[in-house]
């Protein structure tokens, strides 16, 4: 499982993977606090780092916390963790409408507008509070353990009470096409409650018939797949579904109450028709925390958090040394995060001797450096001061001291002008000496021509330029490639009237467009078209070959604005 194995110091601790879109990944999470399962779904890292697809993240979930209703998802938190934000929320073990068509097909219609009816009531309760949901279709609408229906994934809603909506531009297209209505496919952000409307007429059709409608305002009721349909359910639907939407059904509630009105006058369900509820087994185990949340490496002294997980270590008392001996082991109290479980470790035995020559030794290594340091130093500047001399004028001999001059008792302070040659040694002092002091011998002076000697030049310590900082250019990067988008279809090799044929398509970027299948009988016939939702990192689509196609099946498949095959050169699967 890619992405976090834990959310929020470890609270949630994500299980496995329960479903993946364009932009976020829904998992089966498990609330440590709580002790309860839950359904969290994560906003792709590449994506929370914009701040207004964040934004609109999170007013997801505030939208759907505020609409407290039977037949919507509930949200219990929201939140981020580093790259990672998320919304908390229950956790529906039936799957979605479109996972019960994938295994079953098309519904019975009246089990399809009991669906409806559920459908109408969540949305119409959002509606009541401003929120225009913009998005609806099966994929949307999830099944609880009990068979009821809640609306899910509010992303795209639009509130009415804001003064503008600022993360929706003017013109921009938000939905899925099939399920848009006509106005929302030129202009998003200035739709109202009758785009719910047309997305609900489309939901219903594919319950019915389990195809996806391309463009039902301009679906013909003489068409095959009407004919097949009660007359009564086909006006609704189509009249639900008008391309203008003045002339729609003007309200979900009044949508509803057409259908209850059709729901007696049609067919009882079959005996054999599968329940909403699909089977499903024991939630798992408990899982354990820590194979998800990284354990510490060992016990941090002094109450240090622990940035593996986040916990902290507390010691059980104040002034013990984290300097333990071989074989001790450090004593204190950790807190797992997200939990109160609290671990004690054995404490070590310091008597404070021991502290007080492990300070000893300390301080004595530290003077130990500090003196080398010095001496080093010191050499260092005999050394320099040999070297200045070589190749200077020596200085003439100083005069001898007088014999009353007192000896000193201390050594002169060392100057930092290296010192000059040592005098020669003076005559002793007479014994007795006279009045006037007798001058001493002194040495013979220079020739007159010759000038005086220049004293001794000082030198001086020129302190060593700092290095200039050098610029380096760095190239920019190159921009990483564009992902090209490509469809790559995997048909059944053969197949065979009365059986089912199975296509599979990979798309290389997966950009949240929806994947079509367009078919048709070899040789002519009318285009049909089926949605292929992703399961298991592929997008499948089953066909029932039926003896129409007995000589072959033309088909395509197109995502977005990419296609593999098209209606004027489409692919041929040979059926026999």
């Amino acid at each position: 499982m890619s992405g976090p194995r834990a959310l929020a110091n470890g609270r949630y601790l994500l299980v496995s993977q329960l479903g993946e879109g364009g932009m976020a990944t829904v998992y089966r999470a498990f609330d440590q606090r709580l002790q309860v399962w839950r359904a969290i779904k994560i906003l792709a890292p590449q994506y929370a780092s914009k701040p207004k697809l964040r934004s609109r993240f999170e007013t997801e979930a505030q939208t759907m916390a505020l609409l407290e209703h039977p037949n919507i998802v509930r949200v219990y938190d929201v939140g981020h963790d580093g790259p990672y934000a998320y919304i908390v929320m229950e956790l529906l073990e039936g799957g979605s409408l479109v996972d019960w068509l994938e295994a079953h097909g098309a519904m019975p219609p009246p089990m399809a507008i009991e669906v409806t009816l559920q459908l109408c009531a969540g949305i119409q309760s959002a509606h009541d509070k401003g929120v225009v949901h913009r998005d609806i279709k099966p994929h949307n609408v999830m099944i609880t353990a009990d068979g009821s229906c809640r609306v899910t994934d509010f992303g795209i809603a639009r509130v009415s009470d804001r003064t503008h909506d600022g993360m929706t531009r003017t013109g921009a297209v938000m939905g899925t096409w099939g399920y848009m209505a006509p106005e929302q496919r030129t202009d998003a952000k200035h739709v109202d409650e009758r785009a719910d409307v047309y997305a609900i007429a489309c939901t219903l059709y594919t319950l019915i018939t389990d195809k996806s409608p391309m463009d039902l305002f301009a679906a013909d009721p003489r068409d095959p797949d009407m004919q097949k349909l009660d007359p009564a359910i086909v006006e609704l639907m189509l009249h639900a579904a008008e391309y203008r939407r003045e002339d729609r059904v003007q309200s979900v509630q009044a949508l509803a109450d057409a259908l209850r009105a059709i729901l007696p006058k049609l067919p009882p369900i079959p005996e054999d028709t599968p329940p909403l509820v699909r089977p499903f087994g024991a939630p798992p185990p408990v899982p354990d925390p820590s194979e998800y949340v990284e354990p510490p490496h060992g016990p941090t002294p002094g109450g240090v958090p622990d940035r593996s997980t986040g916990g902290t270590i507390a010691p059980d008392r104040e002034g013990v040394s984290p300097t333990l001996a071989p074989g001790t082991q450090w004593t204190g109290s950790y807190t797992a995060p997200g939990t109160a479980t609290t671990s004690e470790l054995p404490t070590p035995s310091l008597p404070p001797q021991r502290r007080r020559v492990s300070v000893g030794v300390i301080l004595g290594l530290l003077f130990a450096v500090l003196g080398v340091g010095l001496a080093v130093t010191a050499v260092g500047i005999l050394v320099y001061a040999g070297v200045g001399q070589r190749g200077t004028t020596p200085s003439p001999a100083p005069e001898p001291v007088p014999a009353s001059a007192p000896t000193p008792t201390s050594a002169p302070v060392p100057s930092p002008v290296p010192a000059a040659p040592a005098p020669a040694p003076h005559e002793a002092p007479a014994p007795h000496p006279a009045p006037s002091p007798a001058p001493h011998t002194a040495p013979a002076p220079a020739p007159a021509p010759a000038p005086a000697p220049a004293p001794a030049p000082e030198v001086a310590v020129v302190p060593k330029p700092a290095p200039q900082p050098q610029v380096v250019v760095q190239p920019a990067p190159a921009p990483a490639p564009a992902v090209q988008q490509c469809v790559r279809v995997t048909p059944p090799a053969a197949t065979s009237v009365g059986s089912e044929a199975v296509f599979r398509v990979r798309l290389c970027a997966e950009d949240g467009s929806d994947v079509m299948l367009w078919y048709r009988p070899k040789g002519g016939g009318e285009w049909q078209s089926v949605l292929m939702p992703k399961v298991l990192g592929q997008h499948t689509a089953k066909i029932q070959v039926d003896p129409r196609f007995s000589e072959g099946i033309e088909y395509y498949v197109q995502a977005g604005e990419t296609a593999q095959g098209s209606r004027g050169a489409p692919h041929v699967l040979d059926v026999y």
